[in-house]
């Protein structure tokens, strides 16, 4: 679990400094801090790690396309809307799921939610994304 965590992650900074860059956009990294935050800023260090390490690829400095990219910032859970909103925008997307496993149709279909960007891994290993309205479920389940 702890390696899938790190690919994850990796291939989240890959692919939207890719998505970013590709439409000529800064971009900023914020996400909820794992780690207890009570006693002060905690700094998620395995994170911190992976950013350090993917600065040094060739593939990093390609898509950063020479410009500024700060490492990503961990903040404490519910003090910034926009992790609201991915929140949310999460729950609607993993209960698109759940339900088209269980052959049933979701009551707030993530297709209500406009256009977003989709990454996963497929059953094989390999990744695919897609921008598409709604979770687009025949990718995610390979079915193509």
């Amino acid at each position: 679990m702890k390696q899938h965590k790190r690919d994850v992650f990796c291939l989240s900074l890959i692919s939207s400094l890719q998505q970013f860059r590709k439409r000529e956009k800064g971009i900023r990294w914020v996400f909820d801090n794992v780690k207890d935050t009570t006693k002060g800023v905690r700094t998620e260090g395995w994170a911190e790690q992976i950013f350090l390490g993917l600065q040094h690829l060739p593939l990093f400095t390609y898509l950063s396309a020479g410009s500024t990219v700060v490492k990503p910032k961990f903040v404490k859970p519910g003090t910034h809307y926009l992790l609201e909103i991915a929140d949310f925008v999460s729950y609607c997307v993993g209960r698109d799921y759940e339900k088209s496993e269980l052959s049933e149709k979701s009551g707030f279909p993530s297709s209500r939610l406009g256009k977003n960007f989709y990454q996963f891994f497929l059953y094989d290993g390999s990744v695919d994304y897609k921008w598409s309205r709604g979770l687009p479920i025949s990718r995610v389940k390979n079915l193509k």
